[in-house]
């Protein structure tokens, strides 16, 4: 749902024009104008997809999320498992990520030996073999409160390794931990006065290593755990010695996130100008360090006071790299949105959305303390499964304190009777062998498709100029046969279709 706003580079242009910059009250008249220029330049709603898999609601008052967890991992999925697992205040809960049921439950304060802990946050490996849990001890004051990252096994529930936080507790969520996909490596917050903010610990080889590094950030680890990234910067550990190199350049990287491959990274590269933030979302190309897709938000005025608009806070890539999710708080032609987005790289129109209220919350790390969205959301790592917490169960669509969406459709392609427009324009022949003529009545505006597979991937694209009330374009020769997805769109995405093509 991209906007296509180019505010950012205003005033370099203004610069160019008149040979400075231009500050106070003409600099905020020149953005309000140009924002209003550019208000009509949006994208038609797509279709809404998903529905609820299960829902879990607490069976008592100490099922609930900690008070302090909202903007931190509050459950984790061991996808080869099968399991999530789900922090509380005073347990964790082992539940069935296929149908919600619990199977079984763990007591904090006998697991970590220490009946003041107060939970912040639960992360896991893929196989549900190794936990990593990370609480706050809490002191007689205070400033004597410690924060500890623990790693534990399941199901035998023993602590294989206890990693103490140097320094006074401020500001906790600046401070993550973190844990491989084959529950070999663990991160966790260590001494960053004294330049040693991490420590990665070798479970494999009993062995600990400081890293430092600099900014606040989340941890990702690719499907093989041979490398970690955080902030600007990918920790190669296949030597079992992590070995720090440069990041692909990209200003303002934070909270990114490899594609299971590890060929992709995802990450918010949100830009800031005095008081305005200008949200934004990119994927970049780990062999190239090319930015390959960039999503721009709405431009928000934050005031000094926290108060603005949590657009693209929240977001996640496919395994392949090929499909992305872009939680999206906007307004488009005067209505409010605030739901998920689908998009197929290297297109920003998005094919699909969420039902509103149901893939809301926050990627843990976002500080959004005060938000009514804040929370956890959890994808699948082929985007068709999302478990969602929120602070509240009211927060949500279903008023649980667990909910667990599905999205199918985003690989076996767009329902039928779903297209951006209601009126579904013609297509034919369909079956064809070659070539479809659509109706399109925008006759002046050159038109822009992509062809799609049910497993997502791009398979032909092109553009085409209309004749009359129709478009007719040429599909690849080598165009294997089979069902596809059809987009065709405008310049601008004002006029955006979808249709089902069928390929003989």
């Amino acid at each position: 749902m991209e906007r296509y706003t180019i505010v950012i580079h205003i005033n370099k242009i203004i610069n160019r024009a008149y040979g400075r910059p231009i500050g106070g009250l003409l600099w905020v008249v020149a953005v309000f104008l140009m924002l209003q220029g550019l208000a009509s330049a949006q994208t038609e709603l797509p279709p809404i997809i998903g529905d609820t898999l299960w829902t879990y609601e607490t069976q008592n008052v100490d099922d609930h999320s900690p008070t302090d967890a909202f903007v931190v991992p509050m459950h984790a999925l061991a996808k080869d498992a099968g399991l999530l697992f789900r922090i509380t205040i005073t347990d964790v809960l082992v539940l069935d990520a296929a149908d919600g049921s619990l199977r079984d439950r763990l007591g904090l304060a006998t697991l970590l030996a220490n009946p003041r802990a107060r939970t912040w946050s639960i992360q896991c490996d893929r196989y549900g073999k190794h936990l990593v849990i990370r609480y706050k001890s809490r002191g007689r004051t205070s400033a004597e409160d410690s924060l500890v990252t623990v790693l534990v096994s399941y199901p035998e529930r023993q602590v294989l390794k206890k990693v103490r936080y140097l320094g006074w507790v401020e500001y906790f969520y600046d401070y993550h931990s973190a844990i491989s996909p084959d529950g070999r490596w663990m991160a966790a917050p260590y001494d960053p006065i004294n330049g040693k903010s991490y420590l990665l610990y070798d479970s494999e080889r009993d062995t600990s290593h400081i890293v430092n590094l600099g900014g606040t950030s989340l941890w990702s680890f690719d499907s093989s755990s041979t490398q970690a990234a955080f902030s600007n910067v990918i920790i190669d550990l296949q030597s079992g010695t992590p070995k720090v190199r440069s990041f692909p350049a990209a200003k303002g990287l934070s909270r990114p996130m490899f594609s299971a491959d590890g060929r992709y990274i995802i990450g918010s590269t949100t830009t800031r100008a005095g008081l305005s933030q200008y949200p934004r979302v990119s994927v970049l190309d780990l062999t190239t360090g090319e930015i390959i897709w960039q999503l721009h938000g709405s431009w928000e005025w934050t005031g000094g006071n926290g108060n603005m608009r949590d657009d693209l806070v929240s977001f996640a890539i496919s395994g392949d790299g090929r499909l992305v999710y872009a939680y999206r708080n906007d307004t488009v032609k005067g209505r409010v949105i605030d739901e998920g987005f689908f998009y197929r790289l290297p297109d920003t129109i998005p094919i699909a959305r969420s039902k509103p209220r149901t893939t809301g919350g926050f990627v843990p790390g976002y500080i959004a303390l005060t938000s009514d969205h804040a929370g956890c959301t959890v994808f699948t790592s082929d985007l068709t499964r999302c478990f969602v917490a929120a602070k509240f169960n009211t927060d949500l669509a279903y008023p649980k304190e667990l909910v667990a969406m599905r999205f199918d459709e985003l690989v076996t392609g767009i329902p039928k009777g779903g297209p951006t427009n209601p009126e579904q324009p013609a297509l034919y022949p369909n079956p064809t062998k070659g070539a479809v003529t659509i109706r399109w009545d925008w006759p002046d505006e050159k038109v822009y498709w992509q062809v799609v597979s049910a497993t997502g991937q791009l398979v032909d694209f092109g553009s085409a100029e209309p004749a009359v009330n129709a478009v007719r374009i040429v599909l690849a020769s080598n165009l294997a046969a089979g069902r596809y997805t059809l987009l065709v769109r405008n310049a601008q995405a004002d006029h955006v279709q979808h249709f089902t093509l069928v390929k003989n």
